[in-house]
């Protein structure tokens, strides 16, 4: 910045599945302030997890106050504020007195495990495939192609909402009634910033509910009507980047810009700049994401990862398909638990440490497996051991797991994208820290892999939307001069040959863990 340019400044919040972030970047897109707190989870019962509205508030408000005060910037200074956060995680609330009614249902929670079976198996989403599929062959309109796609999976906020209303039969008629506003947790944010003014999200938080047609680019009308869950109750749709409205000044002490809102996902991807269609990126962290951008085109899943909308801002439309993988965090919190390490950094060095895992395979299914598994009811699971087996071979087997599932996910993007890819995975996120992990990830997949020093990837992919969107920047040239640095692991053919092979072994490990809590 020279000396004569007055600084300008961009807020940015990213509410994660493990912290809340909050910074302040200037246009150089140089860090000025940060605070970081804990998203504080409930488990009222056996595979809850759950926020509460009223203390995830609260935290938001104290963060963005705390980091004001560091900065010394006033509210006042900000020019725009844009805000990243996780899918799938759903709230319902009063439309009159904003009342919940119910903490938040969190993406990782559980127990609508029995509602995602029983849709999947109903015949009125069997008739709806085979009709979506007729009327897509002999019409060839997008509209049909979600009828001939759908299937429901466990982590979608539409099974939360399903699972929800099921067990809350006063609370579907009152949404019926009118009553009722849905949202996913930047449609809440939104709503109380604005005191219940604008009820509101953007395409790429929608896309990821399991109730939106990312190929008409509307709230889906066959999903809700399939769960009966009233489209009144629905938010409106918004760009990604653009003036979405002013923050109520009373919240803040001045009238901020609030100028995009956008899934923690998608996001990651802005972040990593990864603009043109073959670029693949990944967040791995307490779940891994596994993106592609596919351009202007949505593809039809076959294997169960589904088309996202990346971002739209005005004329531009990006698509990214997706492979997600939720058991990463929790097999390295389980692990701990166990005493197998004191500290996940160590993790590398205490794999590293020894020359194999002796035969023994880890599967990260403690939130069920996903593509090209599908299953919601597999479990975690190890195999192999022996009475030899020592803490460190069981720690580098959970990290083969973890690679080999993130192997898995990427041949099933790959394979459903057909598309020419760029060689490079961009990556981000704590895990990615692992040095071992990601020398595994590059030889499984024979890419290069690209690890950004850049800890929040989706909190600065919510700021460059945001400064896009108040013409801080101009376009996404000018992003691409902000990039940051970063650090490169590439195949080692050895490294590829050997674990190509445990890869097959560790598939019948995988498939003895399915359909494990299926009481069916």
């Amino acid at each position: 910045m020279s000396g004569s340019e007055e600084p300008r400044y961009i807020l940015g919040v990213d509410f994660g599945s493990t912290t809340l972030s909050v910074k302040i970047y200037d246009q150089n897109a140089d860090l000025i302030a940060a605070s970081t707190v804990k998203v504080p989870y409930v488990h009222p019962e056996p595979g809850a997890v759950e926020i509460n509205p009223d203390a995830i508030w609260d935290l938001f408000i104290d963060a963005v106050n705390a980091t004001f005060t560091k900065s010394d910037i006033p509210a006042s200074k900000i020019e725009a504020f844009g805000f990243s956060c996780q899918r799938g995680t759903i709230v319902l609330w009063d439309k009159q007195t904003g009342e919940v009614c119910s903490n938040f249902i969190s993406w990782q929670d559980r127990r609508c495990s029995k509602e995602v079976e029983n849709y999947n198996k109903a015949w009125l989403l069997k008739t709806t495939n085979v009709l979506g599929s007729i009327l897509y062959t002999f019409l060839r309109q997008a509209k049909f192609l979600v009828m001939k796609i759908l299937k429901y999976q466990i982590n979608q906020a539409s099974m939360k909402l399903a699972w929800f209303l099921d067990s809350n039969p006063e609370i579907r008629q009152a949404a019926h009634d009118g009553s009722l506003l849905f949202g996913t947790l930047d449609t809440y944010i939104i709503w109380k910033l604005t005191k219940g003014r604008l009820h509101v999200s953007d395409a790429s938080n929608a896309s990821g509910t399991g109730m939106f047609d990312p190929y008409i680019l509307q709230w889906s009308a066959i999903v809700p009507l399939l769960l009966n869950a009233p489209l009144c109750m629905f938010p409106s749709l918004c760009d990604t980047s653009g003036h979405i409205c002013d923050i109520d000044e009373d919240i803040f002490g001045a009238k901020i810009p609030l100028t995009a809102v956008v899934a923690d996902t998608q996001a990651g991807a802005f972040g990593q700049l990864s603009f043109e269609p073959g670029e693949t990126s990944c967040t791995i962290g307490t779940g891994c994401f596994f993106t592609i951008n596919i351009g202007t085109y949505a593809h039809a899943s076959i294997h169960g990862v589904f088309p996202q909308v990346g971002w739209q801002m005005k004329e531009e439309l990006t698509y990214l398909c997706e492979g997600n993988l939720g058991g990463v965090g929790p097999s390295l919190e389980w692990a701990q638990n166990m005493g197998f390490f004191d500290d996940v950094s160590d993790t590398s060095d205490i794999a590293q440490s020894v020359k194999d895992s002796d035969g023994v395979y880890f599967v990260p299914g403690f939130l069920g497996l996903p593509a090209p598994f599908q299953d919601p009811f597999a479990c975690a699971g190890m195999i192999g051991i022996n009475r030899s087996t020592t803490k460190a071979q069981i720690v580098r087997a959970i990290l083969e797991g973890i690679g080999f599932m993130f192997y898995e996910l990427y041949r099933v993007v790959i394979d459903e994208t057909k598309m020419p890819f760029h060689s490079n995975i961009k990556v981000s996120g704590g895990v990615t820290n692992n040095d071992f992990l990601m020398k595994l990830i590059s030889s499984l997949t024979g890419c290069v892999i690209e690890k950004t020093q850049e800890h929040d990837v989706s909190l600065l992919g919510a700021v460059y939307l945001a400064g896009l969107g108040a013409g801080i920047w101009k376009d996404k040239k000018e992003l691409m001069k902000l990039d940051r640095p970063r650090s490169y692991f590439r195949p080692d053919l050895e490294m590829q040959v050997k674990y190509l092979s445990l890869h097959k072994t560790w598939q019948k490990a995988a498939k003895r863990c399915t359909g494990w809590y299926d009481k069916s």
